[in-house]
């Protein structure tokens, strides 16, 4: 197989996120990612791994490859850990982590600078060695962008930038992507990830649209976690996250 440039997002939110209320599964995303062009993704729900034999087959059958992802709770920060085995209660801890590290898995400093208390960039600067690249995220406008520190830190480290669309909702997706110079293979997409060989692709939001999506979200995350107090007896609450959920 000859290299190319691979179109690859690694933090995208589904359906199935425990935490967050979006319209789309997991099915339906591949659906998506697959007429924008992508050739590989990764799920990243919150502390929940959305992956099984079917989706991957599924999205295979397509010609799109599917990480095996999560958006990992460390620390009250977030990491995203891509192609890790085992269970999700493997990785509670920074010393779960760096042991499961391999060179076949990724972990990504999510949005780390960003003023929200679950950015990553506290645990970049304490333990850089965890993690093998930083995400520029989609959420900016071209005269505020907290991606900028995140640049500048990447280079200081001598780690790559990875783009992502933390997508929530469809119109997230395709603003910020990575282009990873590899062969369409897991294990090589990650080794060329590792080693520079990424290319953040990237456009701001106008202030107006950015502001309109977010309080979509908010309203619709709003509904949604009313509907669990109701039901649940606890707000935002849709039952404990599983180590693994079938899909």
């Amino acid at each position: 197989m000859t290299k190319r440039r691979l179109k690859v997002d690694f933090h995208i939110h589904t359906k199935e996120d425990p935490h967050d209320f979006i319209s789309y599964d997991s099915f339906r995303l591949v659906d998506m990612m697959v007429a924008r062009g992508y050739d590989a993704i990764a799920i990243t729900n919150h502390d929940r791994i959305t992956y099984s034999d079917r989706l991957r087959d599924y999205a295979k059958e397509r010609g799109l490859i599917v990480f095996r992802g999560v958006e990992r709770t460390v620390r009250g920060r977030h990491a995203l850990l891509i192609n890790f085995k085992g269970q999700l209660s493997d990785y509670r801890s920074l010393h779960d982590i760096k042991r499961a590290k391999r060179p076949d898995n990724l972990v990504i400093a999510a949005h780390p600078y960003f003023p929200m208390p679950t950015a990553s960039g506290k645990l970049l600067d304490a333990h850089p060695e965890m993690f093998d690249a930083l995400e520029y995220c989609h959420y900016y406008v071209r005269y505020l962008n907290f991606n900028k520190k995140a640049v500048f830190r990447s280079y200081s480290l001598d780690k790559p930038l990875v783009g992502n669309s933390d997508a929530h909702t469809v119109r997230h997706i395709g603003s910020t992507y990575s282009l990873v110079e590899s062969v369409k293979e897991p294990e090589a997409i990650i080794e060329a990830i590792k080693d520079c060989r990424v290319e953040v692709v990237t456009q701001p939001f106008k202030a107006s649209t950015l502001l309109h999506i977010s309080a979509r979200i908010s309203y619709r995350n709003f509904k949604g976690r009313m509907k669990c107090l109701i039901e649940n007896g606890r707000y935002g609450y849709r039952g404990e996250p599983k180590p693994e959920h079938a899909v």
